[in-house]
C-alpha cells in the first residue's frame, strides 16, 4: 500500500515505530556505550521510553551511555516529544515544499485543532516556541549546575534536562535523578515550569500568546503610545472553552496533589525537612506525575497511599496536543462533568456556560475504558511474569509496585518504584508495548473518532436500562 493512501493514524504509528527501531540499533553500536554493548531488548526499551517520552529506564543513562549514546537518547526525546511527523513536515516546509492537504490534516490531528490558525502557523509556533522555552530552561539550569560541574558537563546536563523536562520525558544524566537538588529553588521551579508548559498543550500556547499580545496592546493604549488606530476596534481576547478547562484542571490537580503528598508524607520522606523543602518536595511530586518522571525523593520510599495518589495523577496525565501522555486533563474534566450532571439531574454537561456534545462525552468514556483496559491487562501480564508462583502473602506490596510501573509506562511518565531494572525480558516487552500504546493509542483513537461518520438510515426506538 502506498504511503499516500495510508490514514493519518497509520502514518503516525509507522513513523514512531520506525524511529524507535532505528534508535535501538544506534544504541547497540559499540560507540554508544561506555562499557559492554547493550542488549537488543534493553536498547529497544530505552529508545521506546525516550521516543514515547516516558522516562522508564533499565540502565543508568549518565554512566552506561557515552556522549554519542546520550545524544541518541536526547534526539529521541526531542522528536518524540514534539512529534516525529511534526518535525518531518517542518523539514519539508523549510526546504520549500508546500504543505499538502494530507500534511495539514496530519499536523492538525497530531497537535489539535487550531481554532482559526493555519496548520503552517501552528507548525512554526510549535517549533519556535518549543526551542525558545527549552533554551531558556537550559540557561536557568546552567546557572545552577555550573556551580557543581565543569562548564562543559554543566552545559550538556542543562540542555539534556531542559529538553527532557519540556518533553515530559524524565530522563536524567544524574544517577540519583534530581534528588541532590530537592531543596534547590532554581532547579525545582525551572523543571516544574518546563513540565507544566510541555504538558499544557500547544493550542493553549497559541491562546496564551494571543492573550499576552492583547494585554500588551491594551497597556500601550493606556499609555497613549499605540501607533495603529485599528487596534482600538479589536475585541478583547477570550480564552476558548478548551483552554479554560485545561488550565483549570491542571492547576487543581497540582494543588490537590501537592496537598495530598504533603499530608501523607509529613512523617515519612519529608520528615525532618524544612518548610521550604517540604513545599518544594510536595509540589514537585505533584507536578512530575503529570507524565514527566523526574524525582527529587526516592519514589520507592513513598507510602502506599501516596503511590496510589501518584498512580491517579499518572493515569490522568497531561493535556491534548502536548508532549505528555495519559488520558488527558480534558477527558478527565468531561468525565467529572458527566458525573456532576448526573448527580444534579441535569440533562447537559456544561463548562463556563458552554455545553459539551454527546459525541465528545462518548469519546471521553470510550478513551477512559480503553485506557483502563490496557493498564489492567498490562498489569496482569507483568504480575504473571514476575510473581507467577507467589501467594498474596509472599507478594505483599509487590502488586502496587508493578501496577505503578505499568501505569507509569501507559501515562508515559517514567517514575519508578525501583522495579523496572529488575524486570524479566517478557515484562520489559510488555512495558515496551504499553509505552507505545500510551503515547500513540489515545492519539490514534482520537484521530479515528474524528474522521467522518457515516449516518445511519434509521434509528431504533429507545429502551430503558436501569443503572445502579
Amino acid at each position: 500500500m502506498k504511503a499516500a493512501r495510508l490514514a493519518p493514524e497509520k502514518i503516525l504509528v509507522l513513523s514512531f515505530a520506525a524511529f524507535i527501531l532505528a534508535g535501538a540499533l544506534f544504541l547497540m553500536l559499540p560507540s554508544a556505550t561506555t562499557g559492554k554493548s547493550i542488549s537488543f531488548v534493553d536498547a529497544l526499551f530505552t529508545t521506546t521510553s525516550a521516543t514515547c517520552v516516558t522516562g522508564l529506564t533499565v540502565v543508568d543513562i549518565g554512566t552506561y551511555f557515552s556522549m554519542f549514546g546520550q545524544i541518541v537518547v536526547l534526539i529521541s526525546i526531542q522528536l518524540g516529544g514534539i512529534g516525529i511527523m511534526t518535525f518531518s513536515t517542518f523539514l519539508l516546509y523549510v526546504f520549500g515544499r508546500r504543505l499538502t492537504v494530507r500534511d495539514s490534516d496530519l499536523l492538525t490531528k497530531t497537535l489539535g485543532h487550531t481554532g482559526g490558525t493555519t496548520p503552517k502557523g501552528l507548525l512554526w509556533t510549535v517549533v519556535v516556541v518549543s526551542l525558545l522555552i527549552e533554551g531558556t530552561g537550559a540557561m536557568l539550569l546552567y546557572s545552577r549546575f555550573a556551580t557543581d560541574l565543569p562548564a562543559d558537563q554543566a552545559l550538556w546536563s542543562s540542555v539534556f534536562h531542559s529538553v527532557s523536562a519540556f518533553c515530559n520525558a524524565g530522563f536524567s544524566t544524574f544517577s540519583s535523578n534530581l534528588m541532590n537538588y530537592s531543596a534547590d529553588i532554581t532547579v525545582n521551579t525551572t523543571i516544574m515550569l518546563l513540565i507544566f508548559l510541555g504538558g499544557i498543550g500547544f493550542i493553549v500556547f497559541l491562546e496564551l500568546y494571543q492573550f499576552g499580545l492583547s494585554q500588551t496592546r491594551s497597556f500601550l493604549d493606556s499609555l497613549k503610545q499605540k501607533r495603529h488606530a485599528s487596534y482600538l476596534a479589536e475585541a478583547p481576547f477570550r480564552f476558548s472553552i478548551h483552554s479554560k478547562v485545561v488550565i483549570t484542571v491542571s492547576i487543581l490537580l497540582i494543588v490537590l496533589g501537592a496537598a495530598a503528598v504533603g499530608i501523607l508524607e509529613y512523617n515519612n520522606v519529608e520528615k525532618g525537612m524544612s518548610v521550604k523543602e517540604r513545599i518544594l518536595t510536595s509540589l514537585f511530586q505533584s507536578v512530575t506525575p503529570r507524565t514527566a518522571g523526574f524525582n527529587t525523593v526516592d519514589t520507592g520510599a513513598l507510602s502506599d497511599a501516596t503511590l496510589v495518589i501518584v498512580v491517579i495523577l499518572m493515569f490522568i496525565g497531561a493535556s491534548p496536543g502536548s508532549t505528555g501522555g495519559g488520558i488527558k486533563t480534558s477527558t478527565f474534566a468531561v468525565l467529572m462533568g458527566m458525573i456532576r450532571s448526573t448527580i444534579g439531574k441535569k440533562q447537559r454537561v456544561t463548562f463556563y456556560k458552554r455545553s459539551v456534545s454527546a459525541l465528545v462525552q462518548s469519546e471521553a468514556v470510550t478513551l477512559i475504558f480503553l485506557a483502563g483496559g490496557v493498564v489492567i491487562l498490562g498489569s496482569l501480564l507483568v504480575q504473571m511474569a514476575e510473581m507467577a508462583n507467589a501467594s498474596s502473602v509472599t507478594a505483599h506490596g509487590k502488586y502496587l509496585e508493578l501496577l505503578f510501573e505499568t501505569v507509569s509506562a501507559f501515562g508515559t511518565v517514567g517514575l519508578s518504584a525501583n522495579v523496572t531494572p529488575t524486570l524479566s525480558t517478557f515484562s520489559k516487552y510488555v512495558l515496551i508495548i504499553i509505552m507505545f500504546i500510551g503515547r500513540l493509542g489515545p492519539l490514534t483513537l482520537a484521530v479515528a473518532l474524528s474522521r467522518r461518520k457515516v449516518r445511519t438510515e434509521f434509528v431504533y426506538p429507545e429502551g430503558r436500562i436501569l443503572i445502579g
